[in-house]
């Protein structure tokens, strides 16, 4: 919502990639697509590659060649969010480690749970997960996307 006209490329098993594509994302790829990126740089408008990894589940600890995935001369950023593995991030990648509790400490950040609630009354913000109204909130049905 904060960027529409991004393109959303993420790498998942097969399985999920549907429910990826429900939440915004613009393309899937195989896992197997960040040991070798040529399909994830031919996705790009350009075909120079991404400007940005937002890694999720620390998945370049395991498999780094996604680096190359990065336009050689975009901004180049890589966004952990924390998990606790440790990441070699390759020289020339501006690298940023985040986590949840982080948002309280941006501009207007104590106001962001009062506005994810407002998104997700509307419907404009979609949980990654099913969730059933229980009461006077919400209650995940499953954890099979991560």
């Amino acid at each position: 919502m904060s960027l529409p006209s991004a393109t959303i490329l993420t790498t998942s098993s097969a399985k999920h990639h549907a429910h990826l594509v429900s939440l915004g994302a613009n393309h899937c790829f195989e896992r197997s697509a960040q040991d070798d990126t040529s399909a994830i740089k031919a996705a790009t408008s350009d075909g120079a590659g991404v400007d940005a990894i937002l890694d999720a589940v620390s998945a370049t600890a395991d498999q780094p060649a996604v680096f190359s995935a990065l336009n050689s001369i975009g901004p180049k950023i890589y966004v952990q969010v924390f998990s606790g593995l440790k990441v070699e991030v390759p020289a020339g990648i501006n690298s940023t480690i985040v986590m949840g509790r982080q948002v309280f400490d941006a501009e207007s950040g104590m106001q962001a749970m009062a506005r994810l609630e407002s998104l997700l009354e509307s419907w404009k913000y979609r949980l990654p997960v099913k969730v059933e109204v229980v009461g006077k909130g919400m209650v995940p049905l499953s954890r099979e996307w991560i």
